[in-house]
């Protein structure tokens, strides 16, 4: 299991994702999905060199993409996910992941819906 896949999954467990459609790699609006429909989208963002026995850096984008024309949401899963891993930093599943960058600002899209683009780095 890749690390993206891992943190999507940690996520979930801690409830984190419940009225969000998660995806991974990259967003694909289903036809079938309503303007309401709300996404989480987990990807991939690199890391550092890895040496043998040596830990090494993933970073995972955590991409929250609200319903269209209601970022409330988005903003506030957004902040209920910095301040669990905030308090949740030591991990068995991830070894140890922190936020890397603050806040960062929505953005607006076309279609009137709002991203919004955690980035974590994970020690493993």
């Amino acid at each position: 299991m890749t690390i993206f896949e891992k943190v999507a999954d940690w996520l979930d467990v801690a409830g984190l994702t419940a009225g969000y459609k998660i995806q991974l790699v990259q967003w694909i609006e289903q036809k079938a999905d309503t303007d309401a429909m709300k996404y989480i989208v987990v990807q991939p963002d690199g890391g550092t060199p890895r040496y043998r026995c040596l830990g090494a850096y993933d970073y995972v984008l955590v991409n929250i993409i609200s319903a269209k024309n209601d970022p409330e949401p988005a903003i506030a899963t957004a902040q209920a996910i910095m301040d669990y891993v905030t308090n949740n930093a030591d991990d068995d599943v991830l070894n140890f992941i922190a936020n890397a960058g603050g806040f960062p600002t929505p953005i607006p899209t076309e279609e009137g819906r709002t991203v919004i683009r955690l980035r974590f780095e994970i020690i493993s």
